[in-house]
């Protein structure tokens, strides 16, 4: 038996169909290090990362971290139990590339690739190993195929370069960081700078990915400015397609990071000119809510969105201002909606803009029907509010205010 820090290209590894030698490496590192899992199977004990691939008996593949104990993996002989699994961080972290693209670890029958997602769909290895065919045959091919990309990235035709943006962010997943870094970094960079806006998009709508596979350091210094760049973009798909990765990013940046690079020039796409940006920004806010927790959405997040609708000329921007709360309420408790929403939603029952003043109504039905606000709260604070409304000079605002009221009287208060 031999670690796999010790492997080399040449050598010759275990696999279900016999042997098959080493041709080259997804991933190699020997010092960083990296949040893994360590898995106790019934023929012994190995760590691999979360998303890596292991073979059951029946010849699917399933990522590490989706197994249980009692599950079966297969093995040479027969099949493997999983006994326990646990998290683990491990310096250095390896992943060969067979002939086969498959191998042995730790006596149970591993995939060279790990799990990719594309859209929702779950790549098979058996798709992955058909990609990756003609560097498991010819390794040598490997270096040669950089060229290719880079020829392809300046080719004339608007469409080949298109093409070529819209299988780069698979295509990094594959080969990993390091050779990401080494040899696509410079073309992703350049083709989010196209001048053709089919090009920008394609490889925009990868950002995430490719930010995933790079990592926070390989990332900061090359495409991070790129992409607060595209977030303005003339191309109106252009922008919602960033908006839509953003956050991904902010998983990956931490909050620190967001908030300096990415926060402003997203909160503004809040205020986009095209009703399709502004809607991908509402429904993404609920994710960089989840993901930084309640207390910065309501220290850090709400402050500046109730600035946002102070400072609104334009009464499409206070709207949109109110299709975002619910988006955030789901982090927040009671009192603190009570405390720092529902006053908002008060002060818009009584803008000057019946639009704004109808889609107040809908905001509160909205929470009324998703949160327990209490009842002497809606009976002193709200309800006064949409009595008022009830007599509105605009008869869409008097249906909305009339239609909470039927709610606030099904809710017993």
């Amino acid at each position: 038996m031999i670690c796999m820090s010790d492997l080399t290209c040449g050598d010759v590894v275990r696999t279900e169909r016999g042997w098959s030698p080493v041709v080259g490496w997804l991933h190699r590192s020997i010092t960083d290090t990296v949040d893994m899992l360590e898995m106790v199977t019934s023929m012994g004990t190995l760590v691999a990362t979360p998303n890596h691939l292991f073979f059951r008996p029946d010849g699917t593949a399933v990522a590490a971290g989706l197994l249980q104990p009692g599950d079966q993996l297969a093995a040479l002989e027969s099949s493997a139990c999983v006994l326990s699994t646990r998290p683990v961080q491990n310096q250095g972290y390896f992943a060969p590339l067979t002939e086969e693209g498959q191998l042995e670890v730790g006596g149970v029958s591993a995939s060279c690739y790990i799990e990719i997602c594309l859209f929702g769909w779950k790549v098979p290895h058996h798709v992955m190993n058909v990609v990756m065919w003609p560097f498991r045959v010819n390794p040598a091919w490997m270096p040669k195929a950089w060229p290719q990309f880079q020829s392809l990235g300046l080719d004339s035709a608007q469409s080949v370069r298109a093409a070529l943006a819209q299988v780069l962010g698979p295509v990094a997943k594959a080969l990993g960081r390091d050779v990401t870094q080494r040899q696509l970094l410079s073309l992703i960079s350049d083709l989010m700078k196209d001048e053709f806006h089919d090009v920008r998009l394609n490889i925009v709508s990868h950002a995430g990915l490719i930010c995933e596979v790079l990592s926070v350091d390989g990332l900061v210094h090359s495409l991070l400015h790129t992409v607060q760049n595209l977030i303005m973009d003339n191309h109106w798909r252009i922008r919602q397609s960033v908006v839509e990765q953003v956050p991904k990013l902010s998983r990956l940046f931490g909050m620190e990071m967001f908030q300096s690079k990415l926060e402003n020039i997203f909160l503004s796409s809040l205020r986009d000119s095209v009703h399709s940006v502004r809607q991908a920004a509402i429904q993404h806010l609920k994710d960089i809510a989840d993901t930084f927790g309640s207390q910065w959405t309501v220290e850090h997040l709400l402050p500046k969105l109730v600035e946002q609708y102070s400072g609104s000329v334009g009464y499409a921007n206070r709207v949109t201002t109110l299709h975002v709360l619910p988006q955030v309420s789901f982090v927040m408790t009671p009192e603190q909606l009570v405390q720092c929403i529902v006053p908002l939603l008060v002060r818009a029952t009584k803008d000057s803009v019946p639009n704004v003043r109808f889609c107040a109504c809908r905001t509160i039905m909205w929470m009324m029907e998703h949160h327990n606000l209490g009842a002497q709260n809606i009976n002193t604070i709200i309800k006064p509010c949409l009595s008022e409304l009830e007599h509105d000079p605009d008869i869409d605002v008097q249906y909305y205010a009339q239609r909470a009221l039927l709610l606030c009287a099904r809710l017993g208060v």
